[in-house]
């Protein structure tokens, strides 16, 4: 079964805390979708691409596609600030054929095509995969004001990205969480509640967000 990546440009959880949408801002040579969409054409497993943007910079995927050879590049859809509307209109254009669905943001454009191959291999064993890192720092639960240290066995990981799921898990997990008003806005949660099983993926470079200006410079070293 052949793999499609939906490429989330716009929504909350794509700008920068002054508002600005990371998707057009340049990092180095190319803005940040660029990245991203190079990345989702250097993957063999993925044949085609799926990009939401604001609705008032939604001719601007294909001029990417023609400047950065882009053939994958399907449809750009119009987005809203919300991720799961987003994800479904996405998801709406999608060839009903294809069986899995990769995840990308462009507020963490470091992504690789190799790491979306590796991440489309561990979502074969449970539906589910994620790119992502282990922390390193000591970290404690906080739960109100109460603080603990995790025990010496406890392992954790900040999940970032590629992302890679079974189209019907996701659909499933898009379909419940609408019905329910789901307030948080992250699918891994929906599609371990639809069935899935999340495999973790070590990714080679750390996929950081881009949440304020400050992480600009940061993310520019890590891309290519």
């Amino acid at each position: 079964m052949s793999m499609w990546a939906i490429v989330l440009g716009a929504g909350r959880d794509q700008k920068l805390h002054v508002g600005a949408d990371t998707a057009f801002l340049p990092l180095g040579s190319r803005p940040a979708l660029a990245h991203v969409l190079c990345a989702a054409e250097a993957c063999p497993e993925v044949t085609g691409i799926v990009v939401v943007v604001p609705p008032d910079r939604i001719e601007t995927p294909a001029a990417l596609r023609t400047r950065y050879g882009i053939g994958k590049f399907r449809v750009a859809v119009p987005g809203t600030e919300k991720r799961l509307t987003n994800l479904v209109r996405a998801l709406e254009q999608v060839d009903p054929d294809v069986g899995w669905v990769a995840v990308l943001e462009t507020a963490r454009p470091v992504v690789e095509g190799k790491g979306l191959t590796e991440c489309w291999k561990a979502a074969q064993k449970g539906g589910a995969a994620a790119g992502g890192r282990v922390v390193e720092d000591p970290v404690c639960w906080v739960t109100g004001k109460n603080v603990q240290a995790p025990d010496g066995k406890t392992v954790v990981w900040a999940v970032q990205t590629p992302r890679v799921y079974r189209r019907d898990l996701l659909e499933s997990a898009l379909s419940a969480a609408a019905r329910r008003h789901a307030e948080e806005d992250d699918e891994l949660r929906w599609v371990e509640a639809a069935g899935a099983v999340l495999r973790l993926v070590p990714i080679s470079k750390p996929a950081f967000r881009l949440a304020s200006a400050d992480d600009l410079g940061m993310v520019v070293v890590l891309l290519p």
